[in-house]
């Protein structure tokens, strides 16, 4: 028979999956965000494309298979100057299956490198993580590609349901949901983390879902664009408020392992007298 400790091990790490993050992806997300980090600046920059750029990779393993990380610096000495560049350019970002790499590009603003670095990275991993669970690219189905596509679209309703239908995918909200964790992980600490919560890229996209439903709801401009998408207005709500159920359920979940671990490291066999007062840890202060 195992022992008790290796028992309570094996509890702790089922209650962590249950809670939303996988642990091996958590190490490698951390460990690849760290090195990245370490590198900014320390690769010598050519000039290409009329700005100073910088290459180099990174290695992590998610799933028992190697992946690269293909990392990008561009440097600029203001945000406009990086704003007017980039209008102009395509920068490769994200998962490509095909080739197993995660294309990180990194804008330095004068001198000062992202502050969002671990939410990327681990937003990635998680997609690299799910198309190697299933063995092909995740696709996200002709809805989610539609959404993509018009993500930027300057028509206002147009957008508003790409971003809608963005954040339904279950494959975004966890790759969302898992950058959340890792950037509030790293960089935050439990007297700022509500706060800090609320500048990460799942509250931002939660709250585009939630704003989507209620203009859908009072408004039928949105109809002509939501049938593009092959759906209904009564049917693209029940879907938009399910979805954005299960998005709060999953930031919920990572929030309370966040507290947990923050405060005191949530352990099976802690006694259930406890100086914290743990209603506080499902909510988030407004």
């Amino acid at each position: 028979m195992a022992s008790d400790n290796r028992l309570i091990d094996l509890i702790n790490e089922a209650i962590k999956e249950n809670l939303g993050i996988n642990s091996e992806m958590d190490a490698e997300a951390s460990r690849a965000a760290k090195s990245i980090i370490s590198n900014i600046g320390g690769k010598t920059a050519t000039i290409k494309d009329g700005i100073p750029q910088a290459e180099h990779s990174e290695k992590a393993t998610v799933a028992g298979k190697s992946l690269t990380f293909h990392v990008t610096e561009y440097f600029f000495d203001s945000e406009p100057e990086k704003e007017k560049w980039a209008a102009s350019h395509i920068v490769l970002t994200g998962w490509i299956d095909k080739l197993r790499w995660i294309c990180i590009p990194i804008f330095v603003i004068g001198g000062k490198p992202p502050e969002d670095l671990f939410d990327t990275v681990y937003h990635e991993i998680e997609h690299a993580f799910q198309t190697t669970k299933m063995g092909h690219d995740f696709g996200g189905g002709k809805q989610y590609i539609m959404s993509i596509s018009n993500l930027s679209n300057k028509n206002e309703t147009e957008r508003a349901v790409a971003e809608m239908v963005y954040s339904m995918s279950r494959a975004e909200q966890d790759a969302l949901v898992n950058g959340m964790y890792g950037q509030l992980k790293n960089t935050s600490n439990i007297i700022t983390l509500d706060e800090d919560f609320k500048n990460s890229e799942a509250y931002l996209w939660l709250g585009k879902l939630h704003n989507g439903i209620s203009a859908v709801e009072k408004s039928d401009d949105y109809d002509a664009v939501i049938s593009r998408y092959g759906w209904n207005r009564k049917t693209f709500l029940n879907r938009a408020k399910k979805s954005e159920r299960e998005f709060i359920n999953k930031i919920t979940r990572v929030l309370y392992k966040l507290k947990t671990e923050v405060l005191e490291g949530y352990r099976v066999h802690v006694s259930s007298k406890s100086l914290i007062d743990e209603d506080y840890l499902y909510k988030i202060s407004y």
